[in-house]
């Protein structure tokens, strides 16, 4: 079984590099939307809220793991607006990612969006009428 794993570098190039082995295990789309991840993680995103950097990184993991590109590109949009971000007031690759994330999202079947809006749904419950148990 091939190696799978990320790993991050620092210093002028702030980049996330997928380890070689993972590319051919990626559909097309997984591996556009790596590198939609990748560009974003460069850009300088000093006034944005120190959570979406790590959002961008883990968003890479995930999809590097076998995640769909789906799910990472709605924790992606969650964590958009759960620190109210708003993508016009990102970098032009962020913007790029948020473009592509919009487009994945709009073109969900109704199925889609009601099993993401439960999803969803279900764990904010918990905060506001507290635990099951």
């Amino acid at each position: 079984m091939p190696e799978v794993g990320l790993a991050v570098t620092m210093g002028n190039q702030n980049r996330i590099e997928l380890n070689r082995n993972v590319v051919g295990l990626m559909d097309e789309e997984a591996e556009y939307f790596f590198q939609l991840i990748d560009q974003a993680y460069a850009e300088n995103l000093e006034n944005q809220p120190s959570g979406y950097k790590k959002c961008l990184l883990k968003a890479a993991t995930d999809l590097s793991n076998g995640k769909s590109v789906i799910k990472v590109a709605t924790d992606i949009y969650l964590t958009c607006q759960k620190d109210c971000i708003v993508p016009m007031g990102l970098p032009p690759k962020n913007r790029m990612l948020h473009g592509f994330i919009h487009d994945k999202l709009k073109s969900l079947s109704q199925k889609e969006l009601r099993n993401l809006n439960i999803g969803h749904g279900l764990i904010a419950t918990h905060f506001t009428f507290g635990p099951f148990l």
